[in-house]
């Protein structure tokens, strides 16, 4: 069934927002709704899901539901069972209630830019897909001068992705509601991350269509806490193992492992050789001998993790909550 919505007519969309224990993280994230430029052939509302074994209370609410602009509707709702996968699962549920053509979701470290659905739009009057992908700018929260930082965007817009994230996407809601399919995001992989990757595989591997749009923009801060060797590799670690399970659940153990073998292999390797110049250059060129060592670090890491999730073992990464 291919179900297209004219980007002339009312466009109902559901913005979705998780969180869990991010308070002035959230309120810098539903500040900058109060900048964004709703089309008129658009009808926005948000939806936060507080992922805490209590609810927020009324103080807290009042705080962040003050930080919206009154022309745009807001629900908070709660879903007390931890992990993102439920967090996700929740929000879906209350925006399916709702009956939108659209539903969307960005995360809560992120502020979101004031063209993002005017960009978002032309891309639907552009290209018929299921979903649309656009970018997140990302800086470390230390850094001051920003315009002296040059991101650099490493793919064309309107690229077909085989999938996506919900750190900024908007996708047809009939992927959801039963009109088309019934997707939930996989609450097995509770702690682990990448459900969002593994939801969209599934989009693509149903005959689903991705488009990049990186016109469509929110900018995150990277807590300093996650710029640190240990974490950048049991992130790599972490990745990898999702990565791998996520192949063995669409492909079979078999060919998950001929796909993935070479590029163990060769990251193993790598990782070897970045740690041999790091231990030769460390004591003469520290500043080299360091992205030698985060390199190596990772490379490493990704190996270790890939073997973990070829064999369906999944990482925590996620039971520890970074920034506020």
């Amino acid at each position: 069934m291919n179900i297209r919505y004219n980007s002339r007519e009312l466009n109902k969309l559901a913005l979705a927002v998780c969180t869990k224990g991010r308070p002035e993280m959230l309120k810098n994230c539903l500040k900058s709704f109060a900048e964004l430029i709703v089309p008129d052939n658009f009808e926005l509302f948000l939806i936060v899901c507080d992922n805490n074994s209590e609810p927020l209370n009324s103080d807290v609410l009042t705080e962040l539901k003050n930080c919206v602009p009154p022309f745009l509707p807001i629900e908070f709702v709660h879903q007390p069972i931890p992990g993102i996968p439920f967090a996700r699962n929740k929000a879906l549920l209350t925006a399916i209630n709702k009956q939108p053509h659209w539903i969307a979701f960005i995360d809560d470290d992120e502020r979101i830019d004031s063209q993002w659905l005017i960009e978002m739009s032309k891309a639907i009057s552009q290209w018929d897909a299921d979903v649309y992908h656009g970018w997140t700018q990302s800086l470390p929260a230390a850094s001051t001068n920003v315009q002296t930082i040059k991101l650099k965007n490493k793919r064309p817009s309107g690229s077909i992705l085989k999938t996506a994230g919900t750190d900024n996407v908007l996708f047809k809601s009939c992927l959801v509601n039963g009109e088309k399919s019934n997707l939930k995001f996989n609450e097995k992989m509770q702690f682990s991350g990448g459900t969002d990757i593994e939801f969209f595989y599934r989009v693509t591997d149903q005959g689903g269509q991705i488009i990049w749009v990186p016109e469509a923009i929110t900018r995150e801060r990277i807590p300093e806490s996650r710029l640190t060797i240990r974490y950048q590799a049991k992130r790599a670690y972490s990745v990898a193992a999702v990565h791998a399970y996520i192949a063995t659940q669409r492909h079979g153990k078999s060919k998950a492992i001929a796909r993935m073998l070479p590029k163990v292999i060769t990251r193993f390797f790598l990782g070897m050789i970045f740690l041999a110049l790091y231990i030769t250059l460390s004591p003469i060129r520290k500043e080299k001998s360091s992205k030698l060592i985060i390199n190596s670090s990772k490379k490493l890491a990704y190996s270790l993790g890939s073997i973990k999730g070829l064999f369906s073992n999944l990482p925590n990464l996620y039971k520890k909550i970074h920034g506020n």
